[in-house]
């Protein structure tokens, strides 16, 4: 069973009778910061005009707040923060970040289209090597439930690449490494495709890397591995930009997500399908539909 918990607003109260999702509550924390103290380094910032909120898929103390600034937090929240900031030694320029993913005991991040690394254990940061071309976004997963090496491997695959770019010339990169060290990734039959770049995954439940293709608000998604060598998923409506949240589990589960539309995916994109409403007796086919403006998506993989 699969829990998905939106941050949303709802303005169907006086026909299904719901709640409020959204509450304000004040936390008092045991730990507050004098006038005089500030972040030391380049305050990052978000650069979107939407906020977001990255959980750690294994660690639920660990989180990450995106916005006009940064936070990071190892316990929840449940502590005063300053805003997050990277070293004036790494020299990033505008410490713009337009990506970011958890992976192992590491923070990944895209600023200014470059691949920064915070192992938040050490307290320590790095840049990736290996990347000679800007990129926008970073793509991984996580397995939460071993110390087995097949599970530590899940962990180190990342890939790096610029949304939105011509699939046919797109610039990809791919790290067995936590992001540390990358290397070109190019795949036959890549210079023959048509769209745009949507996003590049490792789908562990298929064995399968998948590219998702979007050319006039349609997508699908291109699988590059035996069984599925150059095979395509079913092609779906495709609105804004949606982001892609893998849920925890290795089930193939996939969330789409954009302030307006709401889509899940079951079998690692070969299908997917719009998330229905049900308001009293009746049933919406969209979140648009329904009039909910979404802000934030986590999923949880619960025990049946």
């Amino acid at each position: 069973m699969l829990v998905l918990m939106l941050v949303a607003t709802l303005q169907l109260c006086s026909m299904a009778r719901a709640q409020p999702l959204c509450r304000i509550h004040t936390v008092r924390t045991g730990k507050t910061f004098g006038v005089g103290q500030q972040a030391q380094g380049d305050l990052l910032y978000f650069s979107f005009m939407t906020t977001r909120l990255i959980k750690h898929p294994c660690k639920k103390n660990i989180a990450l707040y995106l916005g006009r600034q940064l936070f990071f937090t190892t316990n929840n929240f449940e502590s005063s923060l300053l805003p997050f900031a990277i070293p004036t030694s790494m020299q990033v320029g505008i410490p713009e970040v337009t990506s970011a993913h958890f992976a192992g005991s590491v923070l990944l991040l895209v600023v200014n289209q470059k691949v920064y690394i915070y192992d938040y254990e050490a307290s320590s940061w790095s840049a990736s090597t290996g990347i000679k071309h800007p990129v926008s976004h970073i793509s991984g997963d996580n397995c939460c439930y071993s110390e087995h090496p097949f599970c530590l491997e899940i962990s180190n695959s990342i890939f790096a690449y610029v949304h939105g770019d011509q699939i046919s010339q797109a610039n990809i990169y791919f790290s067995k490494s936590w992001g540390y060290r990358f290397q070109k990734y190019a795949h036959e039959g890549q210079a023959e495709l048509v769209g745009s770049l949507g996003g590049i995954f490792y789908f562990h439940s298929l064995s399968q890397v998948g590219l998702l293709l979007i050319d006039q608000g349609r997508a699908k998604f291109w699988y590059l591995d035996h069984p599925l060598n150059y095979s395509f998923g079913l092609p779906f409506d495709y609105n804004g930009t949606l982001d892609i949240l893998i849920t925890p589990g290795q089930k193939g589960i996939l969330i789409f997500w954009f302030e307006k539309s709401l889509l899940i995916s079951k079998n690692a994109g070969q299908l997917v399908n719009p998330v229905r409403v049900r308001e009293g007796r009746r049933t919406l086919h969209s979140i648009f539909e329904a009039n909910i403006t979404i802000y934030n998506v986590a999923a949880s993989a619960c025990p049946t």
